[in-house]
């Protein structure tokens, strides 16, 4: 869902990227092909400012200048919602209840033969025994 952040009514001149950051609205010229390896390669500067939208930008919202020179925002989805790693990180505890959580659903799943001690993988059925295969020579 697209929502309008400011109303600015801006006329586009052609010819430019405009592109939202740091809370204010920039324009740079388009380019189009290879820039010359001579050229060097030019940085955004106070002087590529057209206005300062005086917000502060939610990470988890693309900003851009419509068609009709307002201000929108868009919810980023997927891969590009990106927050740093200490918004989310488990902590020692939660790491080690998630592991014992997973031996407790998988501890029936793989263990040794009754017979000859090798691992069994998959469920045995209640009362059965685990075995190898049927006939499992007996270890020793």
């Amino acid at each position: 869902m697209v929502e309008l952040v400011v109303k600015l009514g801006l006329k586009r001149e052609p010819g430019y990227l405009y592109f939202v950051g740091h809370g204010k609205l920039y324009r740079t010229k388009l380019r189009f092909g290879r820039r010359p390896p001579d050229e060097p390669e030019r940085e955004i500067g106070p002087e590529d400012v057209v206005v300062d939208l005086g917000i502060t930008q939610d990470p988890d919202y693309d900003y851009f200048l419509d068609n009709h020179g307002d201000i929108r925002r868009t919810r980023r989805e997927g891969p590009a919602l990106m927050h740093p790693p200490g918004d989310y990180a488990e902590s020692e505890e939660d790491r080690q209840r998630k592991f014992e959580r997973f031996r407790e659903k998988t501890k029936d799943l793989v263990g040794p033969c009754e017979l000859c001690g090798k691992p069994v993988p998959g469920r045995v059925p209640p009362g059965q025994p685990r075995r190898h295969h049927p006939r499992c020579p007996p270890s020793g």
